[in-house]
């Protein structure tokens, strides 16, 4: 098992955090005028990173750095900002993020198995098997 593993998942679990947090929200404002529901977008740079491979290397202060394979960027909350149906400017759907929110919980559940087996595995390995 890599740390880069581990930190993947950590970002990952962070995310899927920082996204409940951010449905909660969207929920929470649902007859709120003129509320724009908030979105995280993670998916979309994962994908966009895993693609570039190559790690720049800086050997003076004033280099810019180039992003790697390491996946250390944070994902951010962002407004959507897009057409409302409603006539009160609010762009939530309780019914939508009711959705997103299962899937989040599963996608959260599943990182969080997934890195408790990587430990298991571990632990396992320093006991020599037993």
């Amino acid at each position: 098992m890599k740390l880069d593993n581990i930190r993947s998942m950590q970002n990952a679990l962070n995310t899927y955090s920082l996204r409940n947090e951010a449905i909660n929200n969207n929920l929470a404002n649902v007859n709120t005028p003129n509320y724009k529901r908030e979105t995280v977008k993670f998916e979309e740079f994962l994908k966009n990173s895993q693609s570039f491979k190559i790690k720049g290397m800086t050997t003076d202060k004033k280099h810019i750095d180039i992003p790697g394979n390491s996946n250390n960027q944070n994902a951010s909350v962002a407004k959507d900002m897009s057409y409302s149906t409603r006539l009160d400017g609010n762009n939530v759907n309780a019914d939508v993020e009711a959705a997103e929110q299962v899937k989040n919980s599963i996608n959260y559940n599943a990182v969080v198995q997934r890195l408790s087996g990587n430990f298991q595995t571990m632990k396992s390995a320093i006991r020599g098997g037993n």
